[in-house]
């Protein structure tokens, strides 16, 4: 195959390939669970919310203070 006026084998090709997708489908991995990360923590804090742990703890430990 020929590019830029260079002969480059096609099994470079395919191989140039193979590492591009696996490098892709890698950092696929990672934003997912990154994704899965912040999904996990922000809906553990609207069920905390929710349960009213936060102003329980702002009730008992913040209002002496205050």
């Amino acid at each position: 195959m020929e590019f830029l006026s260079l002969s480059i084998p096609l099994w470079v090709i395919f191989l140039v390939v193979i590492i591009v997708l696996l490098l892709v489908w890698q950092f696929l991995r990672f934003t997912l669970r990154i994704f899965v990360f912040f999904f996990l923590f922000f809906a553990l804090l609207m069920i905390l919310d929710f349960i009213g742990v936060f102003s329980w703890i702002q009730e008992t430990f913040l209002s002496p203070f205050l």
